[in-house]
């Protein structure tokens, strides 16, 4: 069966989603790359087909905010095309690039679990942002409970495409009730915590090599650092590769490198055509 990358993307040029398209291409992946579009420039919707995308044109919900809008496309495919597939990665196209082929890390490392929960390696009660989503759109209560649980990015929503279609399904069942910019993320903490995905999730520590989730080790760290849980990755400015806690191995994926300057420079360099 194919793997399958999908990506959402609206009002962006070539040049915002180069590094996210070509390093794909450079990583050796070879499944299906699904790409759902909103008022793209001509230059960026004709690189993506050569370079072998689908473009699913749509237009987001109104109704909602495009955090959470931008899902409900999603939910529809793969409804209708989950059996197609063996692992689904729906990542974030703007801050996320593929440093080797993410496939092979999912199929040797995956099982037995389904789906991956992409730890951003601080705690929710540490982190007044998410903090805020959850008590916005769940309440108090919520928010108290899952305040010692790791924060989960749901800019990596990856696994098994059954788990991926049931995660996707249920965000947009809660954005229908309450949308707003980072309200998604609120939801896929919550999700991900509850029967049945928590018994198949598995929260990544960073020795296990899959996605580099930078956020707090890039932005304002001097702050962050005393909050954090698990090691921080390797940040290779040599090679412009970030690598797995002792070792010299790229992650497969590397998430949020756009908020260092120093990084989102060198990337864009590295992946410009």
């Amino acid at each position: 069966m194919q793997d399958v990358v999908i990506g959402t993307i609206k009002n962006y040029g070539w040049d915002e989603i180069a590094p996210f398209t070509l390093s794909l291409e450079r990583s050796g992946f070879t499944g299906d790359k699904v790409m759902f579009v909103e008022n793209i420039t001509p230059q960026a919707q004709e690189k993506l087909i050569q370079l072998g995308w689908q473009l699913k044109q749509v237009v987001a919900d109104s109704t909602q905010s495009y955090a959470t809008a931008r899902h409900l496309p999603v939910r529809d495919f793969l409804a209708e095309n989950q059996e197609e597939y063996r692992f689904v990665l729906y990542i974030d196209v703007r801050d996320a690039v593929f440093q080797s082929d993410p496939s092979a890390w999912l199929q040797s490392h995956l099982a037995p679990d389904e789906l991956v929960g992409p730890s951003e390696c601080i705690l929710i009660r540490d982190q007044d942002v998410n903090s805020r989503w959850i008590n916005e759109t769940m309440g108090e209560d919520t928010e108290r409970w899952l305040g010692d649980f790791d924060v989960l990015c749901c800019g990596t929503i990856i696994g098994g495409a059954r788990t991926v279609a049931k995660v996707i399904a249920s965000m947009c069942a809660k954005s229908m009730i309450v949308s707003g910019w980072g309200y998604d993320q609120a939801y896929f903490n919550y999700l991900l915590r509850i029967s049945p995905l928590k018994e198949v999730t598995r929260v990544l520590k960073m020795r296990e090599g899959f996605i580099a989730t930078c956020s707090w080790f890039m932005s304002e760290p001097w702050k962050w650092a005393p909050h954090l849980i698990d090691e921080s990755p390797v940040f290779d400015r040599d090679r412009v590769l970030v690598c797995v806690p002792g070792s010299d191995a790229p992650f497969p994926i590397l998430h949020q490198y756009d908020r260092d300057l120093w990084w989102k420079t060198a990337i864009e360099r590295k992946y410009a055509e």
